[in-house]
């Protein structure tokens, strides 16, 4: 998973993995150990994310949003939770999406507090 994300992140930013680890001057034969499903240890994966300006998260297969923490997401860009909450939101009728707004703008209100 993590080599196969990484070849489609490096891919999107014009670089190979190869020449990727030749920038961090790292021993290129890491790919080998990727492809056949090692991952790179924290200290190096952060560093990939942060140059290829994607999250850790995506790297490693635990989501499919590359948006790194505290990027600001175009309003077509939205998260795996919140596609979820919007699969929710589109089985419910409009009574209770009418309910389930005033809700969230009541914890709106109160989380500004």
């Amino acid at each position: 998973m993590f080599y196969e994300r990484l070849k489609i992140a490096c891919a999107k930013a014009g670089i190979s993995p190869t020449a990727l680890l030749r920038e961090f001057n790292m021993d290129t034969s890491n790919t080998g150990r990727w492809k056949h499903g090692g991952k790179p240890r924290a200290a190096l994966l952060t560093s990939i994310a942060k140059r290829l300006n994607v999250s850790t998260d995506y790297l490693l297969g635990n989501t499919d949003d590359p948006t790194p923490p505290g990027a600001k997401k175009s309003p077509s860009q939205i998260s795996d939770r919140e596609r979820r909450w919007l699969d929710l939101l589109r089985l419910l009728p409009d009574k209770d999406l009418d309910a389930v707004m005033a809700l969230i703008e009541t914890l709106g209100e109160k989380s500004k507090q």
